[in-house]
């Protein structure tokens, strides 16, 4: 299932003129854009990238993981429950979407000043997809470490993307953030209509899923056996793969 995002490394400062990308109407495929700020003289290069999902990084892994407060920007948590050494959805993305400083040891050559500096990057999401998938990294994979990770993650029911779009990282810069919210927020919306789980180890184990058929109506599938679900079955599940469609489709 093709989700379209813009993988933006985008600096903190004015981005330079970049290469516009297109996609296809209704191509499940989306752009995520990214950019590197250089610290010296704040040159800026950006670069745009399709996506199929969101790949995210859980607590408990090798990746460094700090913690953000909860309760922020992106999700309606309906009826989620809230297990201590836990995260969330939005915390996972704001982790995604946030500056990153490289440090020394990855200077990079400025094509402004023509010199080797620290810099800035960071991703945000340019165009989103009808149907987004999220996928919660469980699985890791070292020369020294083979795990799978079990941190809880609450998801919602309802999320907004709307903090994560390069255009309201733009806009919130500029001090224009609320104005962007009110124009963006309607076409940011999903709805979670599918969550697949993983139940076992890294080396052996089962897939199991819970699809929505109405709005308030799921179901799990365990191979051939396909049982009622609540909304807190959904919820409560551990998840690896989380399915989100628009709740506004844009017809072009």
């Amino acid at each position: 299932m093709e989700a379209t995002r813009l993988l933006l490394e985008r600096p903190i400062y004015t981005p330079c003129p970049r290469r516009r990308s297109y996609l296809k109407p209704w191509s499940p495929q989306s752009l995520r854009k990214g950019g590197r700020a250089v610290a010296v003289c704040c040159g800026v290069s950006t670069t745009i990238d399709p996506f199929w999902d969101i790949s995210l990084d859980l607590p408990g892994s090798s990746t460094p993981f700090w913690p953000l407060s909860p309760g922020g920007d992106g999700g309606t948590m309906n009826g989620e429950s809230h297990l201590s050494g836990s995260t969330t959805l939005t915390d996972c993305l704001r982790r995604f979407t946030r500056p990153e400083h490289l440090g020394s040891s990855a200077k990079i050559k400025c094509g402004g000043c023509h010199s080797y500096q620290e810099s800035t990057k960071q991703l945000t999401l340019k165009k989103l997809p009808i149907v987004a998938c999220f996928h919660l990294k469980r699985f890791e994979h070292s020369a020294k470490l083979r795990r799978k990770i079990t941190t809880y993650v609450s998801f919602p029911l309802e999320l907004d993307m709307t903090p994560f779009m390069a255009s309201s990282k733009e806009s919130r810069m500029n001090g224009q953030y609320q104005q962007t919210v009110e124009v963006l927020n309607n076409d940011n919306k999903y709805s979670l209509f599918a969550v697949v789980n993983h139940q076992g180890t890294l080396e052996s184990g089962h897939y199991t899923s819970f699809i929505r058929q109405h709005k308030d109506q799921w179901f799990k599938c365990d191979d051939a056996i396909i049982t009622k679900a609540s909304i807190k079955d959904v919820l409560d599940s551990e998840g690896y793969l989380l399915f989100y469609h628009k709740q506004f489709l844009e017809y072009e």
